[in-house]
């Protein structure tokens, strides 16, 4: 992510912040399941190297094409990566996957709220993600 996204969410949807950054529980879960699933931190950690198309993943990540399709749907929705256009002197362009994250931390306040650090690779200064869980 270029910067951070902060957000506030808490048990009852209806106290949910409304600003443009706000994430929901959903989004919330759908982050962590991407940082708790294996394929998908291996995707992160080939992409630390630059671009990479989904067979040069699939190669890196000894991943099949069609789960990595998944993994990569997922990895963007979350805004994990980037997909663009690689333009090369082929008729087809193939598309290659780009990691906007640098670094994530979790932590776990006294009053049982959870606080997301998402920083980009850009360095831009850590804002938090912050929910009462």
């Amino acid at each position: 992510m270029t910067g951070t996204t902060a957000a506030t969410f808490a048990h009852d949807a209806r106290s949910r912040t409304t600003d443009d950054d706000a994430m929901s529980r959903a989004d919330a879960s759908r982050l962590l399941a991407a940082l708790d699933d294996a394929d998908c931190r291996a995707v992160l950690g080939a992409t630390t190297r630059g671009p990479r198309s989904a067979s040069e993943l699939s190669e890196a990540c000894d991943i099949p094409l069609s789960t990595l399709y998944r993994k990569l749907e997922l990895l963007t929705d979350v805004g994990f990566l980037d997909e663009r256009v690689r333009l090369s002197s082929a008729e087809k362009h193939p598309n290659e996957y780009v990691r906007r994250i640098d670094a994530i931390t979790v932590s776990i306040g006294g009053e049982g709220d959870v606080t997301l650090d998402v920083r980009g690779v850009d360095g831009d200064e850590e804002r938090p993600v912050a929910a009462q869980m």
